[in-house]
């Protein structure tokens, strides 16, 4: 008996053993396929196509079918495995994979009732070798420097990446370019250890919005981070990518050119980037409607291009006064569009900037004074503060020694009005619309040297240069040998030269000038300047058919309308910026314009 008891004892503690043992085993396997499965790339495609209006034409041997994906992977002996969603026994596996842009997947009859429906989940790992690089697109550059596309995987069958695994990225270039329906799910991090390159990552995947994941990224690496997430057309993406970012390592990017151009939603705090190594920042928000975030801790110290950076922001006024501009050279359309921005910039250091060009334009709020900057580098300042309409701030000391072109520099610019005589004009080529619309502009432009100039159409078309200033600037291009020959100046309505500069228009004229609309008229100087007072009370048109114009006229009290003989024809209180003269006969009158503190004598024509 007690041999008996013994031995099963002795049995008990074999089975005990052997469970033991069999444990351990059953959980080694476990932890090695959760392992396993940990360090798979998970994605899920819909082969059948997701949107009907969205097709990639894919460089490859063949267009996909139905059934079948284009994987445009990059390896060497990697494993590929795939299941149908919610029917996972139609499943299969690739072994030693070796591919070098592309890879067909066929995934053969679906199980889903709907079969344009199925969807399936793809999972590549490292098998046997390496799977390091994948690149739905790439682009070649036409002459004019557009980009030429052309497709190497399923960009529009491709719906969401759900885990990153242990994939060693060796290149983010285009990865995941013009995936238009592509969702983030994953919770872990993309391995971006060996990655230098992630421009384009996500360019013109118009419905990816990111994660929370993204917060962890590591980007410590990466150099190019340009077009990561920009999108083409900002009308065409209903938006809402906006991830917490703000903590990303940038300390060895030198790209960031239009990292985030078009995304309207975007709205993240990253002033706490390093951009001390960065060099493009063009285009870097431009197009992202929503945004306005301080970036004051910026160190720009490395950057050349800031064109379009802030372009058409509407909502942005953030300082950057204190930012280093020391090595920028093209401020192009920096500002343009940003309707609210009115930021002191006057600290900054423009000495190698060479393009301003729509700098301000349309910064409809926008009046600091840059009287600080040093322009002499600077050959394009076309349209730099068009369509601003309270814009007025002295400029009178630039250096414009190198500058080309201002057209449409104050176009429309309704406040502006100061001194630019000391310009230097010499290589001014393109005047065209200079100052069209600045309807408070009232300056001589006399000094200028204009030998090079080619086109000055509507260069001074309707602005409030009087008949003083006027004639003095026809006289002064007129006694000018170096004033360049056939100039076209188009209509000057409203505009009047004295006839005792008659001469000199005939000069310009006789050099080519084409002038229309300007009349002559009687702007030399009575008892009292009846042409540029003290208050710069100004009258216009002259000659007059039916009303006469006042500029200034704010203290205007009462007028006197009298002919040649010194009789009251007319006289009445000022309540108005125009006096009726449609009564009066042709003839020669002088006007009186009594204010709070004098009386100012106009000579004009009735015609």
């Amino acid at each position: 008996m007690l041999r008996i008891l013994s031995l099963l004892k002795s049995n008990l503690i074999k089975v005990k053993n052997m469970l033991k043992k069999l444990s351990t085993l059953i959980l080694l396997v476990f932890l090695g396929q959760f392992a396993k499965a940990q360090n798979e790339f998970i994605s899920i495609w819909k082969p059948s196509g997701i949107n009907p209006n969205i097709t990639t034409t894919v460089i490859a041997p063949s267009q996909a079918t139905s059934n079948q994906i284009w994987f445009p992977g990059t390896g060497t002996n990697y494993t590929i495995q795939w299941e149908e969603i919610n029917f996972p026994q139609h499943n299969g596996t690739l072994t030693n994979v070796t591919s070098t842009g592309q890879i067909l997947i066929n995934f053969g009859t679906p199980l889903n009732p709907t079969p344009n429906q199925a969807t399936y989940r793809v999972k590549v790992s490292n098998g046997n070798g390496v799977f390091n690089k994948i690149q739905f697109a790439s682009f070649t550059l036409d002459s004019g420097g557009a980009k030429i596309w052309s497709y190497l995987g399923n960009s529009d069958k491709i719906l969401e990446i759900s885990q990153w695994g242990n994939i060693q990225w060796a290149s983010m270039f285009n990865a995941f370019s013009h995936c238009q329906s592509l969702q983030l799910t994953a919770t872990d991090s993309p391995n971006l250890t060996n990655v230098e390159n992630a421009s384009h990552l996500f360019f013109n995947a118009s419905s990816f919005t990111g994660n929370s994941s993204m917060a962890n990224w590591n980007t410590s690496h990466v150099k190019d981070f340009s077009f990561m997430f920009a999108h083409t057309n900002m009308y065409q993406l209903a938006d809402t990518f906006n991830p917490s970012i703000g903590n990303w390592n940038t300390s060895s990017a030198t790209n960031f050119k239009s990292l985030f151009e078009n995304r309207k939603a975007f709205n993240q705090n990253l002033n706490s980037w390093n951009t001390s190594s960065v060099t493009n920042m063009s285009s870097l928000f431009a197009g992202c409607t929503t945004f306005n975030q301080p970036l004051n801790s910026w160190n720009t110290s490395n950057v050349t291009d800031m064109s379009l950076i802030f372009n058409k922001i509407p909502n942005f006024n953030q300082p950057l006064n204190n930012w280093n501009t020391s090595k920028v050279t093209n401020m192009s359309a920096m500002f343009e569009g940003c309707t609210i921005f009115n930021q002191p910039l006057n600290n900054w250091n423009t000495s190698n900037v060479t393009n301003m060009s729509s700098m301000f334009a349309i910064c409809i709020a926008f009046n600091q004074p840059l009287d600080n900057w040093n322009t002499s580098n600077v050959t394009d300042m076309s349209a730099m503060f068009h369509l601003i309409p309270n814009f007025n701030q002295p400029f009178n000391s630039w250096n414009t020694s190198n500058v080309t072109n201002i057209s449409h520099m104050f176009h429309n610019c309704t406040a502006f009005n100061q001194p630019l005589d000391n310009w230097d004009t010499s290589k001014v080529t393109d005047m065209n619309v200079f100052l069209q619309g600045a309807t408070a502009f009232n300056q001589t432009l006399g000094s200028w040297n204009l030998p090079s100039l080619t086109t000055a159409l509507l260069a001074i078309t309707q602005t409030g240069i009087d008949c003083s200033n006027y004639s003095d600037t026809l006289a002064g291009w007129a006694d000018n040998p170096n004033t360049a020959n056939n100039i076209n100046l188009g209509p000057l309505m409203n505009l009047m030269y004295s006839s005792t500069i008659i001469n000199k228009r005939n000069i310009l004229i006789n050099k080519g000038w084409f002038f229309t609309g300007d009349i002559a008229g009687e702007c030399e100087k009575l008892a009292v300047n009846d042409s540029k007072l003290k208050n710069s009370l100004s009258i216009f048109p002259n000659p007059a058919s039916d009303f006469i114009y006042l500029n200034n006229a704010k203290d205007a009290k009462s007028y006197i309308i009298t002919d040649s003989s010194g009789r009251i024809i007319s006289k009445d209180s000022l309540t108005k910026d125009f006096i009726n003269i449609q009564s009066l006969s042709s003839g020669n009158y002088i006007l009186q314009i009594v204010t709070g503190k004098n009386i100012e004598n106009f000579k004009f024509i009735k015609k």
